[in-house]
């Protein structure tokens, strides 16, 4: 009868163990599934601004390529008016 009493007893406890490990797993899972669906979340955050960097970058690229070819007009306009005032001033110097 003791011996009962010992081995119900012992049942008792690992059931109690086996009850708290499971709550333990369980909210282990809990814990990296809510991980998992931020990660999730963050991650398409992030897509998201890169998708944006990378279309404000193509922007700033396209005003840049206008910008340079803007400078190269100019900077080809100013040869031309020095090499027109070198050539009024060569002419006036001969007179």
């Amino acid at each position: 009868k003791q011996n009962l009493i010992n081995k119900t007893a012992e049942v008792t406890q690992l059931t109690e163990k086996l009850e708290t490990d499971l709550v333990k797993h369980q909210e282990k899972d809990k814990l990296t599934e809510d991980n998992a669906t931020k990660s999730s979340a963050d991650i398409k955050i992030l897509q998201r601004e890169l998708r944006h960097l990378s279309e404000s970058l193509v922007e700033y690229e396209r005003r840049n390529t206008i910008l340079n070819e803007q400078i190269q007009q100019l900077t080809n306009e100013l040869r031309l008016k020095q090499e027109e005032f070198h050539q009024i001033e060569k002419s006036l110097n001969q007179k």
